[in-house]
């Protein structure tokens, strides 16, 4: 029997769960929505606007379960793309922008692959582009590109993306500092 790592594991879950959102009814204006860390410590709760559906959403990030506590808690407003993923000491929320590992075809070099916001620091938004060397050269499904093999935070808080192109990138969300691999532009 194979042996996978916790990464891969991890990266699984996050594809997995990514894909039955495409089959979930869309929720009424102003239902939270939540997403965990990977070790269960911190929530990330999404809230929209019932006056402004669809545009600024209230993020607020929680402790869970016995770390409970009012002190820790951080929130900030955001124009959500994807789906969301809280780092393991509940500091960062990163914005999954693409949703998946597939691009509309009418997404461009320059469109957010992730937006990264963390307690007391300005956002960080990475394009497309810096993932993805030829977007012309991507293989396609039926009506879409596919740009990644998978994508989400490890038990160690770092962002990797593995692209359809063989490359690998492995992120410090905290900085915004590449760990591994090398940016495409």
């Amino acid at each position: 029997m194979p042996k996978f790592s916790a990464l891969t594991i991890a990266v699984a879950c996050v594809l997995a769960s990514l894909s039955a959102v495409a089959d979930t009814p869309p929720e009424p204006n102003g239902a939270a929505r939540r997403a965990c860390s990977l070790n269960g410590r911190w929530c990330v709760e999404r809230q929209r606007s019932p006056s402004d559906p669809g545009q600024v959403e209230r993020l607020r990030v929680i402790a869970s379960g016995l770390e409970k506590r009012s002190d820790t808690s951080w929130s900030t407003a955001v124009r959500v793309i994807g789906s969301l993923a809280v780092t393991n000491d509940g500091a960062c929320v990163i914005d999954l922008a693409t949703g998946s590992n597939l691009l509309s075809l009418e997404k461009k070099p320059d469109d957010p692959a992730f937006a990264i916001y963390c307690k007391d620091s300005a956002a960080k938004v990475l394009p497309l582009g810096k993932f993805i060397v030829d977007f012309k050269s991507l293989p396609r499904s039926t009506s879409h590109r596919i740009w990644a093999e998978s994508f989400g935070l490890d038990e160690h808080d770092c962002l990797v993306v593995n692209t359809k192109e063989g490359r690998t990138f492995l992120i410090d969300p905290h900085s915004g500092r590449l760990i591994q691999g090398s940016y495409a532009h």
